[in-house]
């Protein structure tokens, strides 16, 4: 680990062949929400582990997270290859950034949405698209974050589970004085696990733009695979 179509998103839609619904009645969308709620059933996970790879801008990598670990996190390779001594030295001094890190098992479909702003705003024959503004952070910690994201779940309609679940900045805003965020987008693709008998993460696209002090400029897009969950 969240919009009301962004009028590019929306043409992409609409050239994509989408049927705009905007006589879906709130009652409606959210029975419907309900069913792919239903059918996918959160797990507890601090019982599961799973790898992760990806692409950053100083290279690929690929790590490990085993649960109940001491040391829950192992960075297993970089560029391919066995890391070096530097790299895993490196690698432990940013610990503290990887235990701030959500797990993705931790994705609850049941408190996602704020259910009074759900709706239904394009269907095909294959899926359903749903927006929403997002359920508030029970802990507080990030609710200034979370009250300027919007959410977009794309979901199959023939197995009630999610495909697509985007989570994009509506507007600029700074959490900080000193801070700004100017864009976000985190895009996260499931897929159904047949021994976990539910949809888990298997992609993370993430872009940020953000400018700190005012001059200086921060752009990270990266993608995020995870895969080998094990379950106990």
């Amino acid at each position: 680990m969240l919009t009301h179509l962004p009028r590019t998103y929306a043409k992409v839609l609409l050239t994509a062949g989408l049927l705009i619904c905007p006589a879906t009645y709130p009652d409606e969308a959210i029975d419907y929400f309900g069913l792919v709620v239903a059918n996918t059933p959160a797990l507890d996970e601090t019982l599961c582990s799973y790898t992760t790879s990806g692409t950053t801008k100083e290279g690929s990598f690929e790590e490990r997270f085993t649960a109940g670990a001491t040391n829950a996190w192992q960075l297993m390779a970089v560029n391919g290859t066995t890391p070096s001594a530097q790299a895993i030295e490196a690698y432990a001094d940013a610990s503290g950034q990887r235990e701030r890190r959500s797990h993705p098992l931790a994705f609850d479909m049941a408190k996602l949405a704020q259910m009074e702003t759900l709706e239904m705003t394009a269907q095909d024959v294959d899926t359903a698209t749903f927006t929403f503004l997002l359920e508030p952070d029970e802990e507080q910690e990030n609710q200034r974050f979370i009250d300027k994201m919007r959410g977009l779940l794309i979901v199959s309609k023939t197995e009630l589970r999610p495909l697509t679940f985007i989570l994009e900045s509506s507007e600029p805003f700074s959490p900080a004085v000193t801070f700004k965020i100017k864009e976000f987008r985190q895009e996260m693709t499931f897929r159904y696990d047949e021994t976990l008998m539910t949809s888990v993460v298997v992609e993370i696209k993430s872009h940020f733009l953000g400018k700190a002090f005012i001059f200086k400029t921060i752009k990270d897009d990266r993608v995020v695979k995870l895969s080998d969950y094990d379950c106990r």
